[in-house]
């Protein structure tokens, strides 16, 4: 169990080498794996965004706008 964080970090230049060759293929492969990148990419971004405003939005105090009725 311990031995599993150096074996992932051993095996990332396997992978950046295994996405070269498969970038250095041909051009139609190369442009399925950027797109595949792209698309992981932004929904990443996507749902970080929603996560940090899940996370902030009740710690700040949002004041109501407007006339506040009693």
């Amino acid at each position: 169990m311990a031995r599993i964080i150096p074996e992932l970090f051993e095996s990332i230049p396997e992978m950046v080498q295994a996405f070269a060759t498969i970038l250095g293929a041909s051009v139609p492969q190369a442009i399925l794996v950027l797109c595949g990148a792209l698309l992981v990419g932004v929904s990443v971004l996507i749902m970080g965004y929603l996560t940090a405003g899940a996370i902030v939005s009740p710690l700040v105090s949002v004041s109501p706008r407007g006339r506040e009725y009693q």
